[in-house]
C-alpha cells in the first residue's frame, strides 16, 4: 500500500493544500485492488472537488491529481470535459435534467402538493416526459420510467417527505378546509401586494369545459374570463383531425388544436403563449392574476419563465374543495352545454345546417356573458357585490 502524500506537498511550484478531514488514506487501494473486488465510490466527493480545482487552477496533470487525491481518472476527466457537473454526487449515468432544471420541477411538484394535489407516479412521469419533449431532450414516444421516478424522489428528500406525510382518506376533508383557508389568505396577500382590489379586469379564472355534440363526441373548450365580466374568446380542443376539419370549414380565425390525448401541457402552453396573452388588458409593468385548478397539464415548468416575463401570477385552487372557488366551473360550464343544445335544437327545427364552431361560439358568448361572469365571481367569494371589485 502506497503512503498518502503529506499535507502541503509542493509539486512544480504548486502547493496542494489537502483537507485533513477527508480520509484520502483509504483511497489508494483503488489502483492496486483487482477490478472484480473493488467497491463503487471509494472516494469522498470533496476529494473530487479538490482534484478538479488542482487541475483547473494549479495546472497539474490529470494523472497526477488522480493519484494524489485517489480519484478514478475517467471520473475526473468527465468533470473536466463538461460531461458531468462537478456538483453531481451520483455515480453511474448522469441525470436527464440538469440540477437547475430538476430543481424547477421539484419546486412545482412541491407547490402543488402544498395545495393538496399529490400526483401519482404515472402523472409525475407524464409531467416530466412533457417537460423533456418541450426542451427537446426526448421525443413523445420515449416515456420516462419508474426508475427515473424513484431516482427523482431520492434526489429530493424534502419532496419525498412531503409525499410521505400526505393526508389519509379520513383526514382529507380537514386538509381541504385548511388548504381553502390558505388559498384565501394567499389571495388576499396578492390583492394587497398588487392592488387588485380595484382592478377586477386583472383577475382571471380559467377552466376547461366539455361540449358533447349530437354525434356523442366530446370537444374541449378552454374558457377564461375576468372578474369584471370580460371573457377571453374560446379555444377548442379536438381529438380527431377529421372532426376538426368538418367543424372549422366555415370558420375563420377560430383558435383550435388537434390533440389525440386531449388537454395536455402542450395545449396549455400553446393557449398561454398564442391566445391568452393576446387578450390581456393594456398594462404598464402591472401584473395579472390567473386562478386555475391543479390539473396535471397546468403544472408546466416550461411556462415559469414565460409567466415571469409577462407578469402573470398563478394561484391554484386547492384540491378536494367544492366548485365554489372556480367561478367558471360553478356557473358557466353547465350553461355552456345548455346553450349549445338549445341552439342546435333551434337549427334542427328551422332545418338549418349545424356547424359546430358557429353554434359553439354563439353558445360561449351567451354562457360567458358579462352578467353571468360577474355573478359567478361574486358567488365564489372572489369579488364583492358593492363595486364589482375583487375582495
Amino acid at each position: 500500500m502506497k503512503r498518502a502524500p503529506s499535507i502541503g506537498r509542493h509539486l512544480d511550484g504548486f502547493c496542494l493544500q489537502m483537507n485533513t478531514d477527508v480520509p484520502y488514506q483509504d483511497n489508494y487501494d483503488l489502483f492496486d485492488t483487482p477490478k472484480s473486488k473493488r467497491k463503487n465510490r471509494q472516494y469522498h466527493h470533496q476529494a473530487l472537488i479538490d482534484a478538479y480545482y488542482a487541475v483547473i487552477d494549479g495546472g497539474i496533470p490529470v494523472r497526477t491529481a488522480c493519484r494524489l487525491y485517489g480519484i478514478p481518472r475517467e471520473t475526473l476527466r468527465d468533470r473536466l470535459d463538461g460531461k458531468r457537473s462537478i456538483d453531481c454526487e451520483n455515480i453511474g449515468r448522469g441525470t436527464l435534467f440538469t440540477k437547475e432544471e430538476e430543481n424547477k420541477l421539484a419546486d412545482e411538484v412541491s407547490r402543488m402538493a402544498k395545495c393538496g394535489y399529490f400526483y401519482s407516479c404515472k402523472e409525475i412521469t407524464d409531467i416530466a416526459t412533457d417537460y423533456c419533449v418541450l426542451m427537446e431532450k426526448r421525443t413523445s414516444d420515449q416515456h420516462l420510467t419508474l426508475k427515473w421516478y424513484r431516482g427523482f424522489f431520492n434526489r429530493w428528500p424534502e419532496l419525498q417527505m412531503l409525499y410521505t406525510k400526505r393526508p389519509r382518506k379520513r383526514n382529507i376533508l380537514a386538509a381541504a378546509a385548511e388548504n381553502k383557508d390558505r388559498f384565501f389568505k394567499e389571495f388576499g396577500d396578492l390583492l394587497d401586494r398588487h392592488d387588485f382590489t380595484f382592478k377586477p379586469n386583472f383577475v382571471f379564472n380559467l377552466h376547461v369545459s366539455v361540449i358533447k355534440t349530437k354525434e356523442s363526441q366530446s370537444i374541449g373548450v378552454i374558457g377564461c374570463g375576468s372578474a369584471s365580466g370580460i371573457a377571453i374568446p374560446p379555444y377548442f380542443i379536438f381529438q380527431e383531425q377529421e372532426t376538426h376539419d368538418n367543424a372549422v370549414n366555415s370558420m375563420n380565425n377560430i383558435p383550435t388544436v388537434v390533440s389525440e390525448n386531449g388537454y395536455t401541457s402542450f395545449v396549455f402552453v400553446d393557449y398561454m403563449k398564442n391566445h391568452f396573452i393576446k387578450f390581456l388588458p393594456e398594462r404598464k409593468n402591472e401584473s395579472v392574476l390567473l386562478i386555475l385548478d391543479g390539473f396535471k397539464s397546468h403544472l408546466c415548468v416550461e411556462l415559469i419563465g414565460f409567466t415571469k416575463d409577462n407578469n402573470i401570477l398563478t394561484l391554484f385552487i386547492p384540491a378536494n374543495c367544492d366548485t365554489s372557488l372556480s367561478p367558471i366551473e360553478q356557473c358557466c360550464s353547465a350553461q355552456l352545454q345548455e346553450c349549445y343544445d338549445e341552439l342546435c335544437l333551434r337549427k334542427i327545427h328551422s332545418n338549418e345546417q349545424i356547424c359546430f364552431c358557429d353554434v359553439a361560439c354563439e353558445a360561449y358568448n351567451k354562457a360567458f356573458s358579462q352578467e353571468i361572469l360577474g355573478e359567478a365571481f361574486v358567488k365564489s367569494g372572489l369579488c364583492s357585490i358593492e363595486n364589482n371589485s375583487a375582495v
